[in-house]
C-alpha cells in the first residue's frame, strides 16, 4: 500500500505535530510508517508544501530533509537498501523539479540513512550566518525500529 497525502486526511495535524515536537522538544520529529505502507514523492511534497505554510517568519530554516532509515546488514539488506535508494532518487527528482518551478520555496529531499539526525541548533536571527542553512530534519522509518533518545514519534496509521 502506499501512502501519499490525498489518502491521509489529517497531513496538516501531522505537520503541526512535527513543528510542535521541534519547538518545544528541541528533537527530531520521527514519522513511524507501518511496514506495508510506501510513501510516495507526492507525499513528501504535500508534507514540505504544509510544513512551509505553517513555519512562523521567525523560523530560520532554509532547507527540509526527510531522513529514511534504513539499517545497515549483510546482502539482502544491502539489495534492499539498493532499492530504497532507487525510489529515493525518483523522490528526490520529484522534490527538486518542484523547488525550481518555485512551486516549493525551501529546498526539500530525503535521505537514505542509518542513523535519523540530531535537530539542527535553532540560531537566533541576529547572529544568523546567511551562508548557513538551517535544516528542518523529519525522521521517517518503520514501528519496529529501536529509537535514538533525540527522536519523538509521531504515528502514522
Amino acid at each position: 500500500m502506499t501512502l501519499n497525502a490525498k489518502s491521509s486526511t489529517s497531513l496538516d495535524s501531522v505537520v503541526r505535530k512535527a513543528i510542535a515536537i521541534r519547538r518545544a522538544n528541541k528533537k527530531t520529529p520521527l514519522l513511524l510508517v507501518p511496514d506495508r505502507i510506501s510513501l510516495t514523492s507526492q507525499f513528501y511534497s504535500d508534507f514540505s508544501r504544509s510544513l512551509e505554510s505553517q513555519f512562523n517568519e521567525g523560523d530560520l530554516f532554509g532547507e527540509i530533509r526527510f531522513d529514511l532509515y534504513q539499517p545497515l546488514g549483510g546482502i539482502w539488506q544491502t539489495i534492499l537498501n539498493q532499492r530504497e535508494f532507487a525510489q529515493v532518487i525518483r523522490i528526490n527528482r520529484h522534490l527538486c523539479k518542484l523547488y525550481s518551478k518555485k512551486s516549493l520555496s525551501l529546498l526539500a529531499k530525503v535521505a537514505l540513512t542509518a542513523s535519523i539526525a540530531r535537530p539542527s541548533q535553532t540560531v537566533e536571527p541576529e547572529i544568523a550566518n546567511p551562508m548557513e542553512t538551517n535544516v528542518f530534519v523529519v525522521g521517517v522509518c518503520s514501528t519496529e525500529v529501536e529509537q535514538p533518545s533525540w527522536v519523538s514519534p509521531i504515528e502514522m496509521k
